[in-house]
């Protein structure tokens, strides 16, 4: 109840809520008063244990106590779901809730995890990544969050469905534990409660990025937080909020170092906001402030030792180049205007998802309106209002100032989805209205008059700024429409006379909102991004997993279950193709990159970029040095030199085996250790230095010859550009005549029917330009995967080819001084792989993170070369004997190998998880420890027989500040008492 309305109010609205109690919290205090226990009927001087809370909790759901928590759950849950429903999802239609990365990363990555879980696989390495690597980095960062496990609750065909699942499951709980703080911090209205948690879970910021459903987690946790730090400050009661901050910190490790500043923001806020009447200070402790921010400091680097199991390998994980994916610029800069703000507060006022878009604040036309009211509230301390609004401008200032923006970020610019903490300026715009509406009856209704005509006096201006996307007639006419129908609500829920339908009017109000705003913001999304039809997502896999389950049973046969090798396709949907195939290859895309491997395999010919490689410029000399044996792809032309092994028809899909391929580790010459890319300019001549320094020898061997080819450039203008420290020296072709075709055309002769042609145009200033191959277009170059060693065939030694480069472009730029087009000596490329394999490694075992097998080494071949990315997670072991890792290639992982015949053990165990795990271990037990200790002294002293109910302990602290001089301890005392255990949620139990 609310301490500041009088008896008749509280009981009009009492009788107003979802669901009301079976006796009043004032029959309930007279009742517990009354009943003081002897020696034989007292109950056990201890603290109830959890589960009592929770077995207390779920009787008071059947009695209907806290009903009005399962009403704030499923009215998000069932809003969401509806939201998807517009968008046909399935089964009424053929839509899906994959978007932007759910469907370019994330989707895969479940269903990675849903194979790892079910398939008994190890959630610390995944060979599916970009030649294998960390996987836990990974998890930490998309998949901590236990909603993630849903998707082994489904079958892999329905992942789609059990991903909406989770999106309204998430939805939900942001309302039901919102509503457990309201109900907590300010007891009111039950009906009031769910429509702002209502407006909580259905936020825009929620809404927009549902898609990025790791985040969401932040957003239920963070209402117990808080929580948690105002019970810590007022009561010292340290367990809600130590668990919430690890929870933050272990679901998304990301958004929990924004959580972090929260807090400590938040923590600040709160002591001045409450300092004025003791209420903060409810034990009467001396020195509170220093103590507090003690407790504070203390109990959350206990939640970030409890979290360290998986911050511990995400910090590494960044290690490998997250922390170097952008140079962000710390100039002091204004992003936005400030009025920009004002419509954002509004529904249909989504702009874009990508770099140039605004913060997602929309919390519901109620949220907007009522806010200004708390300021105006005479039962809320100026110092209060002080607080908030300096809290308010705090967001406000870090969304336009571009510096203090990116130390939100983590000190790295976002790639699309800005402003990625808005949701804590939600969090407190709606508590903030939730009080004032609270009060509604006692507030003056000019002053939601007036911020209600001033809001649509801004709007009609906004509409004359003409914003593309929310200037139209729709945004503004809609926004004042509601304006005028909240102030019907708010009408109705200050009569007396209509306490009942006031509280159904405010319901469907709420859902009537956000229903719109909720469609309407998908459709948005949809034209701003575009979602992706399940039919899409289902049909690639399922065209291509039976080849991929063919070619599994074919290996299993010839080579054993415990072989291991690598398989790419030359047919995509997206780049993370592999973890839902369940295949090991090359191709992968993620946040948490591994730098070093993408920038070599781009060197190598590869298309990568950013925080990708996909297999685009495979070629059997590539496939074969690092393990890939198969080729899922549409023709043989696709794969020259590799032969058919399976066949899918219905799919129009063959798999095809690369006979040259090595093992995973084979011996070479310890030369490979003084090889790095960067002395040669085009991937033919790095993998001709490579094989050279694997063999150990003096002359190059070029498996790799370069074709002489004459170059015509007619109706281009031709210059040079000057060379940098980063860049050669580059040809500039500018089309003479734009109506003009203009293009660059190379003529060039076959190698034979045996010898493959390959090109390569190397270019540090790359723009888009179209491939015409005998002058028939075969797609794009300089235009990101597009980037890499294009094939060309085969060509008889006498037969001229042409190949033509069409700027698409103002002008496109090729590096000089270095051939372009490379024939496959096969002869030599035979004899080559005869002798790299002559010491290669026989897997007798293999998991994700085990390998076992035996080598003869023969003489020369010092150095065990693997195709696995290095990593000092490794640890290698040769007859039982651990050894040293090398780096090779500058991204490689090898190891020194006697001569004769061994046994080898690589084991993947990162000195990070031990290190987690050991600091999550003591975080863990200094936790119980201290619960132990504190529940200790909490018991009273033997042969005490002071009754331990909630109301006399209230009483019994009003008594004992009578007789105190100072003011503070009394204030505290009648203000516990005011706020002491209500009927309903057994809060005292859950926050300790």
């Amino acid at each position: 109840m609310n301490p500041n309305t009088s008896s008749t109010d509280r009981q009009t609205a009492a009788s107003a809520d979802i669901q009301t109690a079976s006796s009043s919290p004032a029959a309930e205090t007279q009742t517990a008063s009354s009943h003081v226990p002897d020696a034989r009927t007292a109950p056990p001087k201890k603290r109830r244990m959890l589960s009592s809370a929770f077995s207390e909790y779920f009787e008071s759901l059947r009695d209907g106590r806290n009903l009005f928590l399962l009403w704030a759950f499923l009215i998000p849950a069932g809003l969401l779901l509806l939201f998807y429903i517009s968008r046909a999802v399935f089964p009424i239609g053929e839509g899906s809730v994959l978007i932007l990365d759910l469907n370019g990363q994330y989707v895969s990555f479940f269903e990675e995890l849903r194979n790892k879980l079910l398939g008994g696989g190890s959630l610390l390495y995944s060979w599916s990544r970009t030649l294998g690597g960390e996987f836990l980095g990974i998890f930490a960062y998309y998949l901590a969050s236990p909603f993630s496990l849903i998707v082994c609750l489904f079958p892999a065909r329905f992942i789609t469905e059990a991903l909406l699942l989770m999106f309204m499951l998430k939805a939900g709980a942001c309302g039901f534990t919102m509503a457990l703080y309201l109900r907590s911090a300010y007891p009111g209205r039950k009906v009031v409660t769910v429509a702002f948690s209502t407006l909580y879970a259905l936020s825009s910021y929620a809404v927009v990025q549902a898609h990025n459903t790791m985040w969401i987690d932040e957003l239920i946790f963070l209402p117990l937080l808080v929580l948690g730090i105002e019970r810590l400050i007022k009561e010292k009661k340290f367990l809600l909020y130590t668990v919430s901050l690890a929870y933050c910190a272990m679901s998304n490790f990301y958004i929990g170092y924004m959580v972090c500043i929260f807090t400590s923001l938040y923590f600040f806020y709160y002591y001045f906001a409450k300092s004025g009447n003791g209420e903060n200070n409810l034990t009467g402790e001396r020195l509170h402030l220093l103590r507090s921010l003690g407790r504070m400091l203390l109990f959350s680097a206990i939640g970030l030792l409890i979290a360290a199991a998986v911050i511990c390998p995400a910090y590494v994980s960044l290690a490998f180049g997250k922390n170097e994916f952008s140079t962000p610029d710390y100039t002091l800069t204004s992003k936005f205007d400030l009025f920009d703000l004002f419509a954002r507060l509004f529904p249909a006022s989504y702009d874009t998802v990508r770099p140039i878009g605004l913060p997602f604040i929309y919390c519901g036309v109620l949220t907007a309106l009522t806010v200004p009211a708390f300021f105006a509230s005479r039962k809320i301390g100026g110092r209060e209002k002080v607080a908030a609004g300096g809290l308010i401008c705090v967001f406000v200032f870090s969304f336009v100032m571009s510096s203090v923006d990116i130390v939100w970020h983590g000190f790295q610019k976002p790639n699309w989805l800005n402003y990625r903490y808005s949701f804590m300026l939600i969090f407190v715009l709606t508590v903030l209205a939730y009080r004032a509406f609270s009060e509604l009856r006692e507030l003056d209704i000019r002053v939601i008059g007036c911020t209600a005509a001033a809001y649509i006096l801004l709007l009609a201006v906004s509409q004359k700024l003409g914003y593309d996307w929310f200037g139209n007639l729709l945004g503004v006419m809609l926004s004042v429409l509601l304006i005028l129908v909240w102030l019907g609500v708010i009408y109705a829920m200050r009569s007396r006379r209509m306490v009942w339908s006031s509280s159904v009017l405010l319901i469907l109000a709420v859902c009537g909102e956000l229903l719109f705003a909720g469609i309407y913001t998908e459709d948005q999304m949809n034209t701003d991004v575009s979602f992706t039809s399940r039919t899409s997502y289902r049909s690639f896999i399922d065209r291509v997993k039976p080849s991929a389950d063919m070619l599994k049973e074919y290996s299993s046969e010839k080579y054993g279950e415990d072989d291991f090798y690598r398989t790419e396709k030359t047919v995509f949907r997206k780049t993370n193709d592999g973890m839902a195939l369940g295949i090991y290859g090359i191709s992968s895309s993620s946040s948490l990159l591994n730098r070093s491997v993408i920038s070599e395999l781009g060197k190598l010919g590869i298309g990568s970029a950013s925080n990708w490689t996909r297999y685009y410029g495979g070629n059997p000399v590539f496939d074969s040095l690092f393990s890939i044996r198969y080729l899922i792809c549409e023709s043989e032309e696709d794969a020259p030199l590799y032969n058919r092994v399976t066949s899918d028809s219905e799919h129009k899909l063959i798999g095809v085996e690369n006979p040259y391929a090595l093992p995973l580790c084979y011996g070479v010459n310890e030369d490979i250790l003084g090889y790095t890319s960067g002395s040669e300019s085009n991937p033919f001549a790095r993998m001709n230095a490579m094989i050279t320094a694997m063999l150990g020898e003096d002359e190059t061997v070029e498996v790799w010859k370069p074709i002489a080819a004459t170059v015509d450039t007619e109706k281009m203008t031709v210059s040079h550009t000057v060379a940098t420290e980063t860049a050669p020296t580059h040809t500039k072709y500018t089309p003479a005549d734009e109506s003009a075709n203009a293009r660059v055309t190379y003529m060039l002769f076959g190698a034979g029917e045996d010898c493959p042609i390959y090109a390569y145009f190397p270019s540090s200033y790359q723009r888009k330009a179209s491939v015409y191959v005998d002058g028939e277009r075969t797609g794009a170059y300089f235009d990101g995967e597009s980037y890499s060693i294009l094939s060309l065939g085969t060509r008889a030694d006498d037969t001229e080819m042409t190949v033509a480069l069409k700027p698409e472009d103002s002008a496109m730029y090729i590096q000089d001084e270095t051939d372009y087009f490379w024939y496959l000596d096969r002869t030599l490329f035979e004899s080559v792989i005869s002798r790299l394999g002559r010491s290669g490694l026989d897997v007798t075992s293999f998991s994700d993170t085990h390998i076992r097998g035996s080598v003869n080494a023969e003489p020369g071949d010092r150095v065990m070369f693997t195709g696995i990315p290095y990593d000092e997670g490794w640890r290698v072991y040769i007859d039982g004997e651990r050894v040293d890792l090398l780096e090779t290639s500058d991204f490689l992982l090898a190891f020194e190998l006697p001569e004769g015949q061994h046994t080898v053990e690589l084991r993947y165990l990162p000195t990070c998880v031990i290190v987690g795990d050991i600091l999550s271990a003591v975080g863990i037990v200094s936790l119980v420890a201290i619960c132990l200790i504190a529940r200790r002294r909490s018991r009273p002293e033997d042969g005490n027989t002071e009754d331990s109910t909630p109301a006399n302990r209230s009483d019994s602290a009003a008594q004992s500040s009578k007789g105190q001089n100072d003011g503070t301890a009394g204030k505290a005392a009648e203000c516990k008492k005011r706020t002491g255990r209500r009927k309903g949620i057994p809060l005292r139990d859950l926050t300790f």
